[in-house]
């Protein structure tokens, strides 16, 4: 099966480029040795140890039609009613376990929410955006990659729009295209696991305006991507412990979460396909699916409704 061992996911994140990691205002380098993060570093290698055991891994793993293996649920999307009762299922016994965030769930729901939306616009549109899209997928499955998925925005003034805001970084925005794809500036916050994660799974905040199509983005960028800045924050379960510099953020836990504030400072997100899509009562969501996966706006593109994508697959017998 394509899953890595405790040992192998460490040597991943470890493998990372350099990344700019701030905590009471000092960085740090290797944020599997930092002490604030021990418990959340524990919780996310405890996962990767249960999808191996043999007393989980059934439940904690699904197989593939992608990659013709069996893989983690967290990398997978969703088939059938089945598939969603697993998941389920899976979130109570590892909560049971952990007592905590997994680190895991929202890149998982990511991959879910938007494996059916390429589908129906590749339908709709005569694109292949789904292909590309599948093509990240096989890559998360077979390197067993975790992914965590940024969606909220700071907002900043919420009476104000985005485009009204006195500061336009309050929403994650897209400031220039090119042959390369499209770079954003702007901040993603409340992010659990983001320093653990593999992969930055990028998602809109909410609906927005035709003309607010500057903020709607959907992408997936690595975790050590150049431009990306990463703030650990506190949580309201954390006990805290004064100004000691080596609290831990959880102390006399085993598991815990963490939270990030992500800060993009001219990120380029490989890919300049785009497509816009119109669904229920959302006014406009735009959307591009590039190698590897990411998203832009474009202004011609047809409006289309989104619906269920997939006929029950024969292959979930196996």
């Amino acid at each position: 099966m394509a899953l890595l061992t405790v040992d192998e996911y460490i040597a991943t994140i470890r493998r990372r480029k350099s990344m700019e990691i701030w905590f009471r205002g000092e960085k740090f380098e290797d944020p599997t040795t930092y002490p604030a993060l021990a418990a959340s570093f524990n919780a996310m290698c405890k996962v990767y140890e249960l999808a191996r055991h043999p007393e989980f891994s059934k439940l904690l793993t699904v197989y593939s039609p992608l990659v013709d293996e069996r893989v983690n649920l967290y990398t997978a999307p969703l088939y059938s009613h089945e598939d969603a009762m697993q998941k389920t299922r899976m979130a109570r016994a590892l909560a049971e376990v952990l007592g905590c965030c997994s680190h895991r769930c929202t890149g998982s729901e990511a991959v879910s929410g938007l494996f059916p939306l390429t589908y129906d616009v590749d339908k709709d549109l005569g694109t292949n955006y789904h292909e590309r899209q599948v093509e990240w997928i096989k890559k998360i499955q077979r390197e067993d990659l975790a992914c965590t998925a940024t969606m909220t925005d700071p907002k900043g003034h919420r009476k104000l729009k985005p485009g009204q805001q006195p500061d336009p970084d309050m929403y994650l925005r897209i400031i220039d295209k090119n042959d390369n794809g499209v770079v954003v500036t702007g901040a993603k916050v409340n992010q659990t696991g983001a320093i653990f994660a593999h992969e930055i799974v990028i998602v809109p905040t909410s609906a927005f305006r035709e003309d607010e199509k500057q903020y709607v983005i959907a992408g997936a960028i690595p975790s050590d991507t150049e431009g990306l800045k990463y703030t650990l924050g506190r949580t309201p379960q954390d006990l805290r412990l004064g100004d000691d510099p080596e609290e831990m953020l959880d102390a006399g836990k085993k598991y815990a979460d963490h939270q990030a504030a992500i800060f993009f400072e001219n990120v380029l997100i490989h890919g300049n396909a785009s497509l816009c899509v119109k669904s229920g009562n959302i006014p406009a969501e735009c959307w591009s699916i590039s190698p590897p996966f990411t998203a832009s706006p474009q202004e011609d593109a047809k409006p289309v409704v989104s619906r269920c994508c997939l006929e029950p697959p024969s292959w979930r017998l196996k």
